[in-house]
């Protein structure tokens, strides 16, 4: 399946070798922890070549954070400037955790940047995040994000030339009718050394400037909002602010993220325990379609890591069950697209993972994981079988099963189970989670009631137990012991 794709990697810009180009953050989480599992270099080094491109080049709003859709063009250049949930989410996601591998303090920005946006442009008074922002402006696309020359002159004289120095001029940054695109030629290194200054200098450098540009931009005509706010979305939010909370520590997100979480339990969840899709003034709409529960689920289990909240468990469990007999197709052991109550002549099922992952293949990860915290066979089982299902395709168009992948790697490589106690639990499962290990499931004692996963291990003292595929490793006592152990028992 690699082997296939490398033929399309674009090893000057990163991503696929032809016009647009998208975003594909499920393809780069899966290849990223594939070169992690293989030390497969060329690939690990596509990853960060894609990741350095996208943040350096007008796809990403320099100053404002977030990214635009796609690229028009081969070099991540010139975006289509409307600016959606789904993208952002998930994104925050993958730089987040591409960080604790590559160490590299732009994608930390990034993180950063993208998260003030959301809450700075997208949050709405419930928690919850809005859909979308429209590339247009005063009937320009793009007219709110784009600067003339005249604006980039000023620009440079009042950051005394590092604007200039930051961003890239002339014909390399220019679009069209006059209009340049903010972007970035030169690295975070390149500039350090140009100007002698360390990292720290660096980044108060350009937040200065940011702030400098956003407040010569917040005078403009506001793009268009699309302001119903949807689950599924939202839970691809919900599972970046996790992630990026625990690989950096940043408090904004916890809180953002706690909110989110409180949204979909309190508004988007009834009391039968129906889920719903739509929100807007304070109304939901819509039943839920399997890509919302995936997701949904998809995001508790990452609340669980990062909270050790057991209800945010049981929630996600009784939403599986509800998936499983509202959704099934009892043949294959897939899951349909509209649950059993639609009145439909055809009831479609989507495989393929895209921008947004397949609902199948997230439902399949959601229960590969699920049967290892609540030990429950029958759900890893079932996450093969809907594998099994796919193995034909996968060969032959390898990034259109990129997430279905990402679980091919934990059951060939083995997905290791991490189980934190005693008092030093919660710290020492962070610290976990920011050591660049292929991807695993890392949990910490919290409170009385704890899920079938910490089973069989002692709770009173501090301790990481490592397990894999029904067997454990001695026991640890601190992470660097923990990693050790893990690297020299590789499955």
């Amino acid at each position: 399946l690699v082997l296939r794709w490398k033929k399309s990697f674009d090893m000057n810009y990163g991503g696929n070798s032809k016009a647009p180009k998208f975003p594909l953050p499920s393809n780069l989480d899966f290849l990223l922890d594939y070169a992690l599992q293989t030390s497969d270099e060329k690939v690990k080094e596509f990853v960060a070549l894609t990741l350095d491109k996208m943040a350096m080049g007008g796809i990403y709003d320099q100053a404002g954070g977030g990214f635009a859709r796609y690229s028009v063009d081969m070099i991540w250049k010139v975006p289509h400037f409307e600016k959606m949930l789904y993208d952002n989410g998930q994104l925050i996601y993958t730089y987040a955790r591409a960080f604790t591998v590559f160490k590299d303090p732009m994608y930390k920005r990034i993180v950063d940047q993208t998260i003030d946006w959301l809450e700075r442009e997208m949050l709405d008074p419930s928690g919850a995040f809005i859909s979308a922002l429209d590339a247009d402006s005063e009937g320009v696309e793009g007219k709110y994000y784009i600067w003339t020359a005249r604006e980039i002159k000023h620009l440079n004289e009042i950051t005394n030339g590092f604007f200039g120095l930051y961003y890239a001029q002339g014909e390399r940054a220019y679009w069209e009718d006059g209009y340049y695109i903010l972007l970035r030629t030169k690295s975070d290194r390149e500039i350090i050394q140009e100007l002698n200054i360390d990292q720290k200098e660096l980044e108060r450098r350009i937040s200065l400037m940011n702030d400098q540009i956003l407040s010569l931009r917040k005078d403009r005509v506001y793009p268009g909002r699309d302001d119903k706010c949807l689950t599924s979305w939202n839970a691809m939010v919900l599972k970046g602010l996790c992630e990026s909370y625990r690989v950096f520590g940043n408090d904004r997100d916890r809180k953002l993220a706690i909110r989110n979480y409180r949204w979909i339990r309190e508004k988007m969840i009834d009391q039968e325990g129906r889920l719903f899709r739509n929100y807007k003034n304070d109304k939901v709409s819509i039943p839920a379609f399997l890509e919302d529960y995936a997701a949904v689920i998809d995001a508790l289990i990452s609340y669980y890591y990062m909270e050790g909240d057991i209800d945010a468990i049981k929630i996600a469990n009784n939403l599986t069950e509800s998936c499983i007999n509202e959704f099934s197709d009892d043949i294959s052991g897939m899951f349909f697209f509209t649950p059993s109550s639609t009145e439909l002549i055809v009831r479609k099922m989507e495989i393929n993972d895209n921008v947004i992952p397949s609902g199948n293949s997230v439902m399949a990860r959601n229960l590969y994981q699920l049967g290892i915290l609540l030990h429950k066979q029958e759900y890893i089982d079932r996450a093969k079988q809907m594998l099994a299902n796919v193995y034909d395709g996968m060969e032959s168009y390898g990034s259109g099963y990129s997430n279905w992948a990402y679980l091919l790697n934990h059951i060939v490589f083995g997905c290791y189970e991490y189980v934190c106690t005693g008092s030093d639990a919660k710290l020492n499962a962070f610290e976990l989670a920011q050591q660049g290990l292929p991807y695993g499931v890392v949990v910490y004692q919290k409170g009385e009631e704890l899920p079938p996963v910490f089973d069989g291990h002692k709770t009173d003292e501090n301790m990481i137990y490592v397990c894999a595929q029904g067997y454990c490793l001695k026991p640890s006592q601190s992470v660097t012991e923990a990693v050790e152990t893990v690297m020299k028992n590789k499955l």
